[in-house]
């Protein structure tokens, strides 16, 4: 699988039902998410309907998310090391596990899994 857009990414409002998730900015960046400059498209988000303030709400809150992605992924993936070595020392004592010690398990897998699925890292 070929590499993401490289982050940080921002949203460029476009005042007509859509966000626009943008990376590479290059030129100036408006506090209300504007741009006058070049940037590489990621992705769009639409409110669903005509003028829904509600969808547009969540239409943004979508996009914020989605910009977010980058720097999320790069902060879980700084975690794995710390979540793999526990997850040694709780495997190697694993006669006594605890519910905590299962659960932190259960979370160290899932954020596994989630590097893997945003990455295309095979299983």
């Amino acid at each position: 699988m070929s590499a993401h857009t490289p982050g940080p990414w921002q949203l460029k409002n476009d005042y007509d039902g859509r966000t626009t998730v943008i990376a590479n900015v290059d030129g100036e960046t408006f506090a209300d998410g504007t741009s006058s400059s070049s940037y590489d498209f990621v992705c769009d988000t639409y409110r669903d309907g005509d003028d829904d303030s509600r969808s547009m709400a969540i239409a943004i809150a979508n996009a914020r998310l989605i910009a977010a992605a980058p720097a999320l992924l790069a902060a879980l993936q700084s975690f794995i090391p710390e979540l793999e070595q526990r997850e040694r020392f709780i495997s190697a004592n694993d006669s006594a596990w605890s519910q905590s010690e299962r659960d932190m398990l259960d979370r160290i897998w899932a954020a596994r899994k989630a590097v893997r699925d945003a990455t295309g890292e095979a299983a």
